[in-house]
């Protein structure tokens, strides 16, 4: 524990709890890339889907051109998935840390065996707008349960989880 925190285990790295912030630290490689975007801004993360999908839809252009039907068909209808997708996350984010004073509410979804990991969603208003913070926790195969368990009491302790 680093300078008076609690701190639990998530599915990609750790968790702090100060008494004015949360600290996320990612040790894989998605989660470095997410926190580098959104230190970079938003807005930084939405140019790279946007060029991702300005990219297929140059595919399916020249897949069309060259009349192969299947490869066109396919990246056409990737192209609104992509941005459909995009537009429906749009109030996530990967904010590294998150100031107590702005979190609104924090929700504990348990784990379903064999479905899902149990995950805290971290409700925030940085700005005007609510954003939500995601924290998987470890799965069965890295002793999920005791650590969820563990987990969700430090938050309840810290007064974040009723």
């Amino acid at each position: 524990m680093r300078g008076g925190s609690k701190s639990f285990a998530t599915k990609n790295g750790s968790c702090h709890l100060y008494p004015d912030r949360i600290e996320i630290e990612n040790h894989d490689l998605a989660g470095r890339l997410g926190a580098f975007l959104y230190r970079r801004g938003f807005r930084r993360a939405w140019v790279l889907y946007l060029l991702l999908a300005l990219g297929m839809a140059l595919a399916a252009a020249s897949s069309y051109l060259i009349d192969n039907m299947f490869l066109a068909a396919f990246f056409a209808i990737l192209v609104p998935v992509a941005l459909i997708g995009l537009w429906t996350q749009r109030s996530v984010t990967y904010a590294p840390v998150i100031p107590r004073k702005e979190i609104e509410s924090v929700v504990y979804r348990p784990a379903v065996k064999g479905v899902s990991r149990a995950t805290f969603i971290i409700f925030f208003r940085p700005r005007k707008r609510l954003m939500q913070r995601l924290i998987p926790l470890p799965g069965i195969t890295q002793q999920g349960t005791s650590l969820a368990d563990t987990a969700y009491w430090m938050m309840r302790e810290e007064g974040l989880v009723e």
